[in-house]
Protein backbone atom coordinates (compact mmCIF):
# COMPACT_ATOMS: atom_id res chain seq x y z
CA UNK A 1 0.00 0.00 0.00
CA UNK A 2 2.89 2.37 0.71
CA UNK A 3 3.93 2.43 -2.94
CA UNK A 4 0.66 4.18 -3.80
CA UNK A 5 1.12 7.01 -1.29
CA UNK A 6 2.45 9.27 -4.08
CA UNK A 7 -0.91 8.75 -5.77
CA UNK A 8 -2.75 10.11 -2.73
CA UNK A 9 -0.39 13.06 -2.45
CA UNK A 10 -0.88 13.86 -6.12
CA UNK A 11 -4.68 13.53 -5.96
CA UNK A 12 -4.87 15.75 -2.89
CA UNK A 13 -3.28 18.61 -4.82
CA UNK A 14 -4.83 17.75 -8.23
CA UNK A 15 -8.36 16.49 -7.50
CA UNK A 16 -9.51 16.55 -11.14
CA UNK A 17 -8.02 14.44 -13.92
CA UNK A 18 -9.37 13.31 -17.27
CA UNK A 19 -10.31 9.65 -17.66
CA UNK A 20 -11.14 7.82 -20.85
CA UNK A 21 -14.62 6.32 -21.12
CA UNK A 22 -13.09 2.84 -20.69
CA UNK A 23 -11.33 3.92 -17.50
CA UNK A 24 -14.51 5.47 -16.15
CA UNK A 25 -16.50 2.32 -16.98
CA UNK A 26 -13.91 0.20 -15.19
CA UNK A 27 -14.11 2.31 -12.03
CA UNK A 28 -17.90 2.29 -12.12
CA UNK A 29 -17.86 -1.52 -12.37
CA UNK A 30 -15.54 -1.73 -9.36
CA UNK A 31 -17.77 0.66 -7.44
CA UNK A 32 -20.94 -1.26 -8.30
CA UNK A 33 -19.44 -4.64 -7.38
CA UNK A 34 -17.90 -3.25 -4.19
CA UNK A 35 -21.21 -1.73 -3.13
CA UNK A 36 -23.00 -5.06 -3.69
CA UNK A 37 -20.47 -6.80 -1.45
CA UNK A 38 -20.75 -4.12 1.25
CA UNK A 39 -24.51 -4.72 1.45
CA UNK A 40 -24.16 -8.49 1.96
CA UNK A 41 -24.10 -9.07 5.70
CA UNK A 42 -24.08 -12.89 5.85
CA UNK A 43 -20.62 -13.43 4.28
CA UNK A 44 -18.14 -14.62 6.93
CA UNK A 45 -15.30 -12.98 5.02
CA UNK A 46 -17.15 -9.78 4.13
CA UNK A 47 -14.52 -7.52 5.67
CA UNK A 48 -11.68 -9.21 3.79
CA UNK A 49 -13.62 -9.25 0.51
CA UNK A 50 -14.52 -5.56 0.80
CA UNK A 51 -10.95 -4.58 1.69
CA UNK A 52 -9.57 -6.61 -1.21
CA UNK A 53 -12.00 -5.12 -3.71
CA UNK A 54 -11.41 -1.62 -2.39
CA UNK A 55 -7.65 -2.08 -2.66
CA UNK A 56 -8.05 -3.43 -6.22
CA UNK A 57 -10.09 -0.34 -7.12
CA UNK A 58 -7.43 1.94 -5.60
CA UNK A 59 -4.69 0.19 -7.60
CA UNK A 60 -6.77 0.56 -10.75
CA UNK A 61 -7.13 4.29 -10.06
CA UNK A 62 -3.41 4.46 -9.33
CA UNK A 63 -2.72 2.87 -12.70
CA UNK A 64 -4.98 5.37 -14.50
CA UNK A 65 -3.43 8.36 -12.73
CA UNK A 66 0.22 7.33 -12.74
CA UNK A 67 1.06 9.10 -16.02
CA UNK A 68 -0.13 12.38 -14.47
CA UNK A 69 2.06 12.29 -11.41
CA UNK A 70 5.07 10.33 -12.65
CA UNK A 71 6.62 13.53 -13.99
CA UNK A 72 6.20 15.25 -10.62
CA UNK A 73 7.94 12.45 -8.74
CA UNK A 74 11.33 13.46 -10.14
CA UNK A 75 11.02 17.08 -9.06
CA UNK A 76 12.64 18.29 -5.89
CA UNK A 77 10.18 18.57 -3.03
CA UNK A 78 10.43 21.01 -0.17
CA UNK A 79 11.81 19.35 2.97
CA UNK A 80 8.53 19.79 4.83
CA UNK A 81 6.72 17.88 2.04
CA UNK A 82 9.19 15.00 2.44
CA UNK A 83 8.67 15.04 6.20
CA UNK A 84 4.89 15.03 5.74
CA UNK A 85 5.00 12.10 3.31
CA UNK A 86 7.35 10.13 5.57
CA UNK A 87 5.10 10.93 8.54
CA UNK A 88 2.01 9.58 6.74
CA UNK A 89 3.90 6.41 5.82
CA UNK A 90 4.84 5.90 9.47
CA UNK A 91 1.27 6.63 10.61
CA UNK A 92 -0.08 4.06 8.15
CA UNK A 93 2.28 1.48 9.67
CA UNK A 94 1.83 2.27 13.37
CA UNK A 95 -1.42 4.12 14.10
CA UNK A 96 -3.02 1.05 15.68
CA UNK A 97 -0.33 0.92 18.35
CA UNK A 98 1.06 4.46 18.58
CA UNK A 99 -0.92 7.68 18.88
CA UNK A 100 1.78 10.04 20.13
CA UNK A 101 3.52 12.67 18.00
CA UNK A 102 6.75 11.99 19.92
CA UNK A 103 6.86 8.40 18.60
CA UNK A 104 6.61 9.54 14.97
CA UNK A 105 9.14 12.33 15.48
CA UNK A 106 11.62 9.79 16.87
CA UNK A 107 11.00 7.50 13.88
CA UNK A 108 11.80 10.41 11.53
CA UNK A 109 14.78 11.58 13.62
CA UNK A 110 13.37 15.08 14.12
CA UNK A 111 11.89 16.94 17.06
CA UNK A 112 8.16 16.77 17.75
CA UNK A 113 8.00 20.54 17.30
CA UNK A 114 9.62 20.36 13.86
CA UNK A 115 7.36 17.47 12.83
CA UNK A 116 4.27 19.37 13.96
CA UNK A 117 5.37 22.49 12.09
CA UNK A 118 6.12 20.62 8.84
CA UNK A 119 2.86 18.66 8.88
CA UNK A 120 0.81 21.78 9.62
CA UNK A 121 2.67 23.76 6.95
CA UNK A 122 1.97 21.18 4.23
CA UNK A 123 -1.50 19.95 5.17
CA UNK A 124 -3.09 22.60 7.33
CA UNK A 125 -3.73 19.94 10.00
CA UNK A 126 -1.67 19.03 13.03
CA UNK A 127 0.25 15.76 13.26
CA UNK A 128 -2.01 14.73 16.14
CA UNK A 129 -5.09 15.33 14.01
CA UNK A 130 -3.73 13.06 11.25
CA UNK A 131 -3.05 10.31 13.79
CA UNK A 132 -6.48 10.67 15.41
CA UNK A 133 -8.21 10.65 12.02
CA UNK A 134 -6.43 7.41 11.07
CA UNK A 135 -7.50 5.78 14.34
CA UNK A 136 -11.10 7.00 14.05
CA UNK A 137 -11.33 5.90 10.41
CA UNK A 138 -10.15 2.41 11.34
CA UNK A 139 -12.54 2.31 14.31
CA UNK A 140 -15.46 3.32 12.07
CA UNK A 141 -14.45 0.71 9.50
CA UNK A 142 -14.26 -2.02 12.13
CA UNK A 143 -17.57 -0.98 13.69
CA UNK A 144 -19.39 -1.02 10.36
CA UNK A 145 -17.75 -3.90 8.52
CA UNK A 146 -16.65 -6.43 11.11
CA UNK A 147 -18.25 -8.74 13.63
CA UNK A 148 -15.73 -7.72 16.29
CA UNK A 149 -17.32 -6.51 19.50
CA UNK A 150 -16.41 -3.10 20.90
CA UNK A 151 -13.99 -4.61 23.43
CA UNK A 152 -12.13 -6.41 20.63
CA UNK A 153 -11.97 -3.22 18.56
CA UNK A 154 -10.66 -1.37 21.61
CA UNK A 155 -7.90 -3.97 21.97
CA UNK A 156 -7.17 -3.98 18.22
CA UNK A 157 -6.55 -0.23 18.39
CA UNK A 158 -4.43 -0.52 21.55
CA UNK A 159 -6.68 1.35 23.97
CA UNK A 160 -6.18 0.70 27.68
CA UNK A 161 -9.81 -0.36 28.02
CA UNK A 162 -13.19 -0.19 26.34
CA UNK A 163 -14.24 2.82 28.40
CA UNK A 164 -11.29 4.90 27.22
CA UNK A 165 -11.94 3.85 23.62
CA UNK A 166 -15.59 4.87 23.99
CA UNK A 167 -14.65 8.33 25.32
CA UNK A 168 -12.04 8.81 22.59
CA UNK A 169 -14.48 7.76 19.87
CA UNK A 170 -17.27 9.96 21.23
CA UNK A 171 -14.92 12.94 21.49
CA UNK A 172 -14.14 12.75 17.76
CA UNK A 173 -17.49 11.59 16.37
CA UNK A 174 -20.09 12.92 18.81
CA UNK A 175 -21.52 9.45 19.41
CA UNK A 176 -20.58 6.26 21.20
CA UNK A 177 -19.19 3.28 19.27
CA UNK A 178 -22.46 1.43 19.94
CA UNK A 179 -24.53 4.33 18.55
CA UNK A 180 -22.27 4.57 15.50
CA UNK A 181 -22.59 0.85 14.79
CA UNK A 182 -26.40 1.01 14.95
CA UNK A 183 -26.58 4.12 12.73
Amino acid sequence: MHEILPFFFYISSHPCITLTSEQLDSLLEYHSFLWKKVKISHNLYRREVVRGLFLAMIYEMYNFCSPYFAAEEGRNKPRQQEIFEDFLKEVSLSYKKERGVNFYARKLCITPKHLSWAVKEVSGKTAGTWIDEAVILEAKTLLKSSDMNIQQISEELNFANQSFFGKYFKHYTGMSPKEYRKK
